[in-house]
């Protein structure tokens, strides 16, 4: 990412900031007026108040689906080329069956490249969709990008190139579990997703009404919870065990 786009995406991070802080001062506002007056015509003031917190949540709603669309955008997730068999993201080939290493087609240093440019991605949102703390943590170190289990028994730090070992299929489904999580997060729901392509789901986000709201989808988020207790080193994914 060059300067310019970091001066960008830190631009578009204060303006978010600064319509979070007016939504806080409008619900502070009709909340200081709920509580202090009676029934002598504060129920006009507290519509008022009312519209103008239902305005500040429309306004910053939208901002952060635009900002989050521009971030999909500088790393080219968006809008999707015309392929059957692959996602890319900056340019890099993923396959949508999301079997990332048993396909011929792919060189497994692509594939690390393509899933830690991925991991760049999901790391860079949490500025803009506030709150949002991935159940697996990850770390960015280009085609060496790892990710985790919680800190405690059985922690552990995979990496994510394809070399056949179980390591590798926790860390791609961790991965998805990560997506899936930030999908439900902003009131998509558990059906809406694939399997497997975690680029694809991506995707979907990015066309999803609700990008932006930062409202999770109650069931899916429990049937999500409850998946949690699942083993991970599923081959074709886990949401099939999900559903």
């Amino acid at each position: 990412m060059s300067r310019l786009d970091r001066i960008a995406l830190a631009k578009l991070k204060h303006h978010i900031a600064e319509r979070q802080g007016e939504l806080l001062a409008a619900k502070s506002r009709l909340h200081a007026t709920s509580t202090e007056e009676g029934d002598d015509g504060s129920d006009y003031v507290m519509e008022g108040l009312r519209r103008v917190v239902r305005w500040n949540e429309q306004n910053l709603s939208a901002m952060r689906r635009t900002k989050v669309l521009q971030l999909f955008q500088l790393l080219q997730l968006i809008p999707a080329p015309p392929m059957h068999y692959f996602r890319t993201i900056t340019k890099l080939p993923l396959p949508s069956s999301g079997h990332y290493d048993t396909t011929d087609h792919v060189p497994p240093e692509v594939v690390s490249a393509a899933l830690g440019r991925m991991i760049h991605l999901l790391l860079l949102l949490p500025k803009y969709l506030s709150p949002l703390v991935y159940p697996h943590p990850m770390i960015f170190n280009g085609s060496f990008s790892t990710i985790g289990e919680q800190s405690g028994e059985g922690a552990a730090c995979h990496t994510l190139y394809p070399d056949g070992s179980m390591g590798f299929a926790r860390g791609v489904a961790m991965l998805w579990q990560n997506v899936a999580y930030l999908c439900i997060s902003q009131g998509m729901s558990l059906d809406e997703l694939h399997e497997a392509d975690s680029l694809g789901n991506l995707a979907r986000l990015a066309e999803s009404p609700t990008l932006g709201s930062c409202a999770p989808h109650k069931a899916s988020m429990e049937r999500y919870d409850a998946s949690m207790v699942l083993h991970f080193g599923m081959k074709h994914g886990l949401l099939g065990c999900i559903k």
